[in-house]
């Protein structure tokens, strides 16, 4: 049997309110609102999201008939009760994992960054992301790329251009400035502080996207890019780690092309950026 699985950076489950409102459903998962946070739940066995629950096949499917956008659910330490027209239905559980998602411990090697710069570099990502390349967006990408040391305003402009900008309920700008955001992190690089001063501004997207990028502040990324980070470490061979990236580019419609974009910008000329001491 599955166990549940809760990303580590939302467990306790209960620490950001004991009630909470269905904000969204979709097919195999949805996402609760408790206090000023999501908690996603989904019964995807292969991906976990930053602020994710995964819930095998018995207890997602008992808790189906219950999932309502804004149905009142009462959350606890290992479990969830649904209040719904459809009547009251809690379901618990004894076992699970808390699944580490958090990336700023990962410590890569040149070759292990430029080994990532590589696979990325033959997916041909500028063809399949979510947003055009026309000049404007040319301008911006150079600039996220760039060793120079860009001002407040110019990472305020950079990120008021991509937050929100593209369809769907992460559009794309906003996987490319996550995924960006992840890797600087990871990197230890200096440009990581001036975009976080930058997101500080009001952020004009979708409430799941802000989710992310909220996790992504904090260092938080879903399983397969977690999964990413720990084959790099482990100096996995190539075939390795280009299907991991083959299976973060399948995330969504666009999103996981744009997350592996956002992934490649920071590492591009990776080898004279400044470093945090």
């Amino acid at each position: 049997m599955n166990n549940v699985k809760i990303s580590d950076g939302i467990f306790p489950i209960n620490q950001f309110g004991k009630m909470g409102k269905i904000h969204s459903v979709f097919d195999r998962s949805f996402n609760l609102k408790v206090g000023d946070r999501l908690v996603n739940v989904a019964n995807y066995a292969g991906y976990l999201s930053s602020f994710g629950i995964y819930l095998p096949d018995d207890l997602f499917q008992a808790i189906t008939p219950y999932v309502q956008q804004d149905n009142l659910v009462k959350i606890f330490a290992n479990g969830l009760t649904l209040y719904s027209r459809n009547g009251i239905k809690k379901i618990t559980w004894s076992e699970y994992e808390v699944v580490s998602l958090q990336v700023k411990q990962f410590q890569l090697t040149t070759a292990q960054r430029q080994l990532l710069r590589e696979v990325l570099l033959e997916a041909n990502l500028e063809q399949q992301i979510g947003l055009p390349l026309e000049e404007k967006e040319q301008i911006i990408f150079q600039k996220m790329r760039q060793r120079k040391q860009q001002t407040l305003r110019e990472w305020q402009e950079i990120v008021a251009y991509l937050v929100g900008r593209g369809k769907g309920l992460t559009p794309s700008g906003d996987d490319i400035l996550v995924a960006y955001l992840v890797m600087l992190h990871v990197m230890k690089d200096t440009r990581a502080k001036e975009v976080l001063t930058a997101l500080q501004q009001p952020l004009s997207t979708t409430d799941i996207s802000k989710e992310y990028i909220w996790y992504s502040i904090k260092g938080y990324v879903n399983s397969l890019v977690y999964q990413l980070y720990v084959d790099l470490e482990a100096n996995k061979e190539k075939a390795v780690i280009k299907k991991d990236v083959q299976h973060v580019m399948r995330i969504g419609h666009s999103s996981g092309k744009d997350l592996s974009y956002g992934l490649l910008l920071a590492l591009d000329n990776d080898e004279k950026k400044e470093r945090i001491t």
